[in-house]
């Protein structure tokens, strides 16, 4: 996977590793090594971890570059 960049993400409520990944279209590895102590198992509402943004992804969402914030709390569907 082809990473461009980093964005953060507030953890909402359902989330889990393997769902974030899924919707972020990255693998679960790659959202571990982007954040360093994060436990797979303690990935719960209200935390910020750090999504690596796959090709993929940005082909969908190319404002990302001017507007990352929108990253931090929406859900992408």
């Amino acid at each position: 996977m082809e990473v461009l960049n980093l964005f953060e993400y507030i953890v909402q409520p359902g989330d889990n590793l393997y769902s974030i990944a899924q919707t972020f279209d990255v693998g679960e590895i790659d959202i571990l090594k982007a954040n360093p102590g994060l436990l797979p198992n303690y990935v719960h509402p209200g935390i910020l971890i750090k999504i690596p943004i796959s090709t993929k992804l940005y082909a969908q969402y190319p404002w990302y570059i001017s507007n990352p914030s929108l990253f931090t709390t929406t859900p992408r569907d």
